[in-house]
C-alpha cells in the first residue's frame, strides 16, 4: 500500500478547516511533514489527522504528527520494492532464472565465432584528434630532409 501525498495532504487541510480556533495549514507544509514522519502510511496518515484537530500546533511538523502517534501503530518503514521484473516473465524478478538458463556462451569452435573474435582482435583503434596532430611529420616539399 503507498500514500497518495497530495490526496492526504489535502484530507489533513481539510480536516484542520474543520477543527475550530485552529490555525489553517497549508497542503505544501502538511505533505513535507507527512514525507519526513516516515513509518506506515496508515500510522502516519492517522497521526496526521490527530494532529490536525490539535489546536497548539501552529504549523505542521512530522514531530508534532509523531506526539500524536497512535500507540497501536508500529514504526517499520514503508514496504517498498526496488525489484525489477523480467520483461519477458513477469513472476520472476531480474536476473530471471528462466532467461539465465536460456542464456549459454557459444561454443569456442563455431567457425562464426571464431571469425568474429579474429575481427575485433584485428581492428585498430581510431587515433584521437590529438594522437593524430603528436604523431604528424610533415614532408618537405622538396623531397629532402
Amino acid at each position: 500500500m503507498t500514500l497518495d501525498i497530495g490526496l492526504a495532504a489535502r484530507l489533513i487541510a481539510g480536516i484542520r478547516s474543520h477543527t475550530p480556533d485552529a490555525a489553517a495549514w497549508d497542503t505544501a507544509g502538511i505533505a513535507a511533514a507527512l514525507r519526513e514522519v516516515g513509518g506506515t502510511p496508515g500510522a502516519a496518515f492517522a497521526a496526521a489527522a490527530l494532529a490536525a484537530e490539535d489546536t497548539a500546533l501552529v504549523k505542521p511538523s512530522s514531530a508534532g504528527f509523531r506526539n500524536h502517534w497512535p500507540k497501536n501503530a508500529g514504526v517499520a518503514e514503508p514496504r517498498t520494492s526496488h525489484n525489477v521484473r523480467c520483461p519477458e516473465h513477469p513472476l520472476s524478478v531480474m536476473p530471471c532464472p528462466q532467461c539465465e538458463a536460456k542464456r549459454t556462451p557459444p561454443p569456442t569452435d563455431d567457425p562464426e565465432y571464431a571469425a568474429m573474435k579474429a575481427a575485433l582482435k584485428a581492428r585498430t583503434r581510431p587515433q584521437t584528434e590529438q594522437q593524430r596532430l603528436t604523431s604528424f611529420n610533415p614532408q618537405p616539399a622538396d623531397g629532402s630532409e
